[in-house]
């Protein structure tokens, strides 16, 4: 199967391993990360597409400031912002994010994000 872009998702290791899974499925290549440290590591040795991200990191760090600093700091790397509370969605699209979903989400629905925001209009294995 061929790679279609590198996704990191940074999130709860749950979230982590469903949607790591899933966009694996669909060709992503595809890491994880339960903070910003991890998120920095990753980020320095392998190019990266789009970041998935909680607005509540499970480390306690500020989900909504590292959108910030991502869209400074890679203003070309996409951005999908996840949040559990209720109303916040639009919150991510103030902090530089493409695109924003709240929790609990379909992965069907997040996949739609991830085409759009990577500027697919199918889904990878489909093409």
């Amino acid at each position: 199967m061929v790679e279609n872009g590198h996704i990191l998702i940074i999130d709860h290791r749950e979230i982590c391993d469903l949607v790591e899974e899933y966009l694996s499925g669909e060709g992503y290549r595809v890491s994880t990360a339960q903070n910003v440290a991890e998120m920095r590591k990753v980020m320095a040795q392998i190019p990266v597409d789009l970041v998935i991200l909680d607005l509540v990191l499970p480390s306690g760090e500020d989900g909504l400031t590292l959108a910030r600093s991502l869209r400074q700091e890679s203003p070309n790397v996409g951005i999908i912002t996840l949040t559990g509370r209720v109303g916040h969605t639009s919150i991510g699209f103030e902090m530089g994010a493409n695109w924003s979903l709240p929790k609990p989400f379909h992965l069907r629905e997040l996949l739609a994000g991830v085409n759009r925001v990577l500027g697919r209009t199918s889904t990878p294995h489909a093409r």
